[in-house]
């Protein structure tokens, strides 16, 4: 459209497509603007409201339309809708071009047609009156201004230089709680806002009327069912003579906003928390197979950090050379199948080059259409376990029975866990994802959250309230909450213990920690004792829940270590055994060694004498056979009756390392005094003074413990015969860290340790027969009872200074 002066300087049309693309029948006028304020096109009512004959304007500048003093405010006017890019209302003082002039409301906006960053302005124009009536105009808004400010949504009003409210549309009387159908002059009396708030909006509207600079800010009111916010724009309305007389305020409401951003930042934070606090590798892929999500603990596991690992394709960094065929026939079996959840194990390779045994669990996720858009998957070293593994296998061949049973029970076990963990991934197949970001992000970490084989606990707020607990935590604490509510107990009601056994006082608890002094803990060992009694072993990781820089509760995860506990005793239970095994093994070789001695030479001995006696009396002479045949079978006699003594020590010896033995109480003192009256029986002509507590119970075999004591007690009469004074005999006990310490102490003749080092082993004399006699195998009997009981036994002595046996038996 083009356009041309008159003579008398007046706008006359000089086309005939004048309106083309408007709507000529609208109620207010319509303008396209260029970023000079050129017009582009206009309707006709826009034309009548200028009051340009044949209603044609295309091609003229607007600014000859403005009034004289608004040209700035017209311009700003132009130039913020450009650079904002939203709709904006002003009101604007107008010549028409019969020199009249008029106040007319504007809402315009900026748009660029695409692949072109030249913009255009399309602005509606409402006739407000004549300027003459500016006053009164703003009193009390035309009846147009009024129906069309009170069916917008945003609240709009105006204030004076002495920030007095002169109109108020709908929106803004809905927000005022005091009543009435006006609003309040004065800003103070605004109950919606605080006294804080209002002087806020006051520096702001003063700021307008010094500056002419549209403000910007954002503000809170109080009404029914929360605080809303509302983002206030204050725009400057310029009079005839160009000066601000008065600032139009446009409020819009972005508390549904703000709520979003909230919850999708708290959302952030906890799937944040949760992912810091899992121990084992969580991944994810989408149906491609492209790496679209991995936690902390997936990069810790195989070295590589996220930003190397997301978006890549199979085969995959961590995928070995000569497993990679391996992995893409698993990758494509499972992607081509129609299983949705499952697991296997493949070797994997760290960044440093080494490599490790993985167990993989996966399990399909799909979009709210019930397609399937990825897959998630848990990857745990299992190295440890392999390598246990080939330990046991170089143990003792007596265990290889024990290792292929405890072996076979792993294998149970962890078919038993993958049954349980595909029948928790059949369960989340029937879960699906919301329309929202939010509820998404809920859905995808409640499934990780279900399958790491792991017990996972949120607290929040400084009681420490339970906010969730995963299945498998609920399995650990054996509580449920009911149907339909959230679990609102407080860790008050868990009962937790350290490793010695000491309950956990309430603050020195782990998550407390992380709750309370922000600590994150890792691989802490305690122990939980469940509602019915039973003590699980666990071992605890927490985290703090940071939200805006501020703890508001904490994250645990929990796993169960029962069997690890278990194959620990049992390795250090048969170690035991095994060591005991060795002991008797080496008891009875010495033995067979004193034994073979035994026959080789003790009684070897008697066996020639007799012999020998034997041969003189078939050789003697008639004549000399009287006289010498009594003597000679008393040798015999007392040869072969040793000899016979010999023989039932040894009979003795072996039956006591063979025969079973009857754990009961025994009194060591009371048998001690019945032992003093049998060998003061034997000896009558001795006198003998015995030293006995009032009570010396232990536990062991009653006719063993009392072979133990008649040999000491015994020794100790045989070894004190030629004592000067009188005999002292005392048997005692006293306490040490390895228990309760039997002795046996005399006042005789004692002998020399130093040669006395094989005391204990069968046919040990220290002394000569003609002095003391016996067939030396009273202590091998002793120290083979003392330890088939599990005890040990040594001795102290000096030659003429007595001698003192201890023996130790377990409680």
């Amino acid at each position: 459209m083009r356009k041309e002066r008159g003579t008398k300087g007046k706008l006359v049309a000089t086309t005939s497509h004048a309106g083309r693309g408007l709507l000529d029948e609208a109620p207010v006028g319509l303008v396209v603007f260029d970023a000079e304020g050129c017009v582009l096109d206009a309707n006709l009512p826009m034309a009548d409201l200028l009051g340009v004959k044949n209603g044609f304007i295309a091609g003229a500048s607007f600014f000859q339309f403005v009034a004289a003093g608004s040209e700035t405010v017209f311009r700003g006017y132009l130039e913020g809708l450009i650079a904002s890019g939203r709709e904006e209302l002003r009101e604007l003082a107008l010549v028409r071009e019969d020199g009249l002039s008029v106040c007319a409301m504007v809402r315009g906006f900026a748009s660029r047609k695409e692949g072109e960053s030249v913009a255009v302005i399309r602005a509606a124009f409402m006739d407000l009156g004549a300027g003459d009536g500016r006053e009164d105009h703003q009193a009390g808004p035309a009846d147009e201004l009024k129906a069309f400010a009170d069916n917008v949504l945003d609240g709009i009003f105006r204030l004076d230089r002495k920030l007095k409210r002169v109109y108020a549309n709908r929106v803004m009387l809905d927000l005022f709680r005091g009543g009435g159908e006006r609003l309040p002059d004065s800003l103070d009396d605004w109950d919606f806002f605080s006294g804080k708030m209002i002087n806020r909006v006051k520096r702001s509207a003063r700021k307008v009327f010094g500056t002419s600079q549209i403000q910007e800010l954002e503000v809170i009111c109080d009404r029914e069912g929360g605080p809303g916010y509302f983002t206030m724009r204050l725009v400057p309305e310029a009079a005839a003579d160009g000066k601000v007389a008065t600032v139009l305020a446009i409020m819009r409401d972005i508390t549904l906003l703000k709520r979003n951003e909230a919850e999708i930042k708290t959302e952030h934070s906890f799937r944040e928390a949760i992912s810091r606090s899992l121990s084992i590798g969580i991944g994810a892929i989408d149906d491609q197979g492209k790496q679209i999500y991995v936690n902390p603990a997936f990069c810790g596991i195989v070295g590589w950090s996220k930003e190397e690992l997301l978006g890549k394709q199979f085969p995959y960094v961590y995928w070995p050379s000569d497993e990679r065929r391996k992995a893409r026939r698993i990758f494509l079996k499972i992607r081509r199948g129609r299983k949705t959840s499952g697991s296997f194990e493949l070797n994997l390779q760290r960044r440093d080059g080494t490599c490790f045994d993985a167990l993989i669990m996966y399990s399909a996720f799909h979009d709210n259409a019930g397609n399937r858009i990825g897959w998630i998957g848990s990857v745990g070293d299992i190295s440890g376990i392999k390598r246990k593994e080939k330990e046991l296998q170089r143990l003792n061949k007596n265990l290889d029975t024990i290792v292929r049973k405890r072996t076979d029970s792993l294998r149970v076990q962890n078919r038993n866990l993958r049954d349980i963990l595909m029948g928790l991934n059949r369960a989340q197949e029937e879960l699906r994802l919301s329309e929202t970001k939010v509820l998404l992000e809920k859905q995808r970490l409640e499934t990780i959250l279900n399958v790491v084989p792991a017990g996972v606990i949120v607290v929040e707020g400084k009681e420490a309230r339970i906010a969730y607990v995963n299945r498998r935590a609920q399995g650990f604490f054996g509580r449920r909450p009911p149907a339909g509510r959230e679990m609102v107990e407080t860790l008050v009601h868990l009962k937790l213990l350290k490793p010695d056994g000491e309950a956990y006082p309430y603050e020195e608890l782990p998550l407390n920690r992380s709750l309370l002094e922000g600590e994150t803990v890792r691989g802490e060992e305690m122990a939980l004792v469940r509602p019915d009694g039973q003590v699980v072993p666990i071992l605890a990781n927490t985290t703090p829940f940071v939200i805006g820089g501020e703890i508001v509760g904490a994250v645990g995860s929990f796993v169960d270590i029962t069997k690890i506990k278990r194959s620990e005793e049992s390795i250090r239970t048969l170690n035991t055994e095994l060591a005991k095994n060795l002991l008797l093994v080496e008891d009875t070789n010495k033995e067979l060694e004193g034994f073979v001695h035994s026959v080789t030479h003790d009684l070897r001995s008697p066996l020639v004498v007799i012999n020998g006696f034997s041969r003189r009396l078939l050789d003697l002479p008639r004549e000399e056979f009287d006289e010498k045949n009594h003597e000679y079978i008393e040798y015999i006699k007392e040869t072969s009756q040793n000899a016979l003594f010999l023989v039932r020590d040894l009979l003795r010896l072996f039956k006591i390392a063979r025969g079973e033995i009857n754990l009961t109480m025994v009194d060591l003192a009371q048998m001690s005094r019945s032992l003093q009256q049998y060998f003061g029986g034997l000896y009558p002509r001795r006198s003998m003074k015995l030293i006995v507590d009032d009570s010396l119970k232990v536990t062991g075999d009653y006719n063993l413990l009392k072979i133990v004591m008649e040999n000491l007690i015994g020794n100790s009469y045989k070894f004190t015969a030629k004592n000067d004074g009188e005999t002292i005999i005392e048997v005692g006990s006293y306490r040490t860290e390895e228990g309760l310490v039997v002795f046996v102490r005399d006042n005789g003749c004692g002998f020399d340790l130093t040669p006395a080092r094989r005391i204990f082993e069968p046919f040990a004399r220290f002394h000569k027969e003609t002095e003391y006699q016996g067939s030396g195998i009273g202590l091998a009997t002793v120290k083979r009872i003392i330890h088939r009981h599990g005890g040990r036994i040594w001795a102290e002595s000096r030659p003429g200074q007595g001698a003192t046996f201890y023996f130790t038996l377990p409680e």
